[in-house]
């Protein structure tokens, strides 16, 4: 092998390397803002079902005629 496809092997190999640990480093960061998202949305969940437990507790018409109409649940009750 010539010193010219050395160089040429070792540049791909460094490209292919470069493209492997930036590909893991955006997965990684992906990953961390879906959970982020996903830890928000399990929050935001447990807010709304307070303010409807509090309402129910307190006897909003509005909670107390859906209801009713069986158009209110708390799908972790």
């Amino acid at each position: 092998m010539t010193g010219i496809a050395v160089i040429a092997i070792g540049g791909v190999v460094a490209l292919v390397l470069l493209a492997v640990l930036i590909g893991n480093a955006d997965a990684r960061a992906q990953r961390d803002a879906w959970n982020r998202i996903a830890a928000r949305r399990r929050e935001l969940g447990e807010w709304e079902r307070q303010l409807i437990r509090a309402a129910e507790s307190e006897g909003c018409p509005a909670c107390r005629l859906l209801r009713e109409r069986g158009k209110l649940h708390d799908p972790l009750a």
